[in-house]
Parts: C-alpha cells; structure tokens; sequence
C-alpha cells in the first residue's frame, strides 16, 4: 500500500511542477514577446502531461468569440507526440461538447500556429457551440506538451502557418 501512496505523491508533485512551469511560461512568455498579436483575446497557459497510450486532458472551457481558427503557440513539446483537439460546447459547463477539429494536428515543433476548427461555425451546424477548450490525447505513448492558447485568433494570425494535417 505504501509504493502506491508514494507513485501517487509522485505522480502529483510532478503534475504540480508542470502546471506551475507553463504558468511562469505564460507570465514570462506574454510580458516579454508579441503573442498577444495573435489571440483577440488574452492567451492563457497549458500543460498536459500523458502518461500512457490513451491518456487524454484539456484545459478549461472559454468563451469563443467568433467562428474560425484557435490560437497556439507551442512551447515545449517531449515523447511521444500529443494528438491536439479543439472540442466545443453550448456552455461553459461543457454540456453537449464534440470534437470540432478539421483534420489532425500534433504537437510535433514548437511555434505558434492556427488551428482551425468549426466551433461557432454554421456551416457545420455549430452556430450554438460559443466554448471551446484544447485537448490533447497521447496515441502513441508517454508525452508531454505546453504553451499558451486562445480560441480566437486575431487578423494579424492570418500569416501563422496551420497545424492541422488535412
């Protein structure tokens, strides 16, 4: 019982320094670079740590402004590669979430891009979904990514190179 109790201690104090990394990330990172140029509205730190096959974790739920491409700027990136998400939702609870994504897209160089997806998008029957959140999913095995992310990119975003794989 004990080597359990210990991997879970371990196991959370880990977690803990990830999260507590990408948010001096995201302090650090925004106070000092242009990244604010890209999002319309402010980024905000990520940090997803997968440790198996399967895993998967996303961030919280905000509020989407418009319809069109999702902000990321990629930071850091070790293992395996994460497979990345946009889901959306009709609030900010996450009721009636679905995958929003147009193609794949993987964590796979750091850099700041545009992740295109159909949250608030009519074409696609997803004018009530206004939330959005990143997910990232570990097909592959142990990985581990973060950054910053905003699901609205500005105009000047419009020259950043997409991350989905059609």
């Amino acid at each position: 019982m004990k080597s359990t109790s210990s991997i879970t201690t371990f196991d959370f104090r880990r977690k803990a320094l990830i999260v507590a990394f990408v948010g001096l990330l995201s302090v650090f990172g925004t106070a000092t670079t242009t990244q604010h140029a890209y999002a319309s509205d402010a980024n905000t730190g990520y940090g997803f740590y997968l440790e198996s096959k399967g895993s998967t974790d996303g961030t919280e739920w905000r509020h989407k402004a418009a319809a069109g491409s999702a902000y990321i700027h990629i930071m850091y990136h070790n293992g395996h590669h994460c497979r990345l998400y946009i889901d959306g939702a009709l609030d900010r609870e996450g009721r009636g979430s679905k995958n929003c994504m147009v193609g794949k897209a993987y964590d796979e160089r750091d850099g700041q891009y545009r992740i295109r997806n159909t949250v608030r998008d009519s074409r696609h029957g997803n004018e009530d979904y206004k939330w959005a959140r990143l997910t990232a999913w570990a097909p592959f095995g142990t990985g581990s990514t973060n950054g910053v992310w905003s699901p609205d990119c500005s105009e000047a975003a419009a020259d950043l190179p997409v991350l989905n794989i059609d």
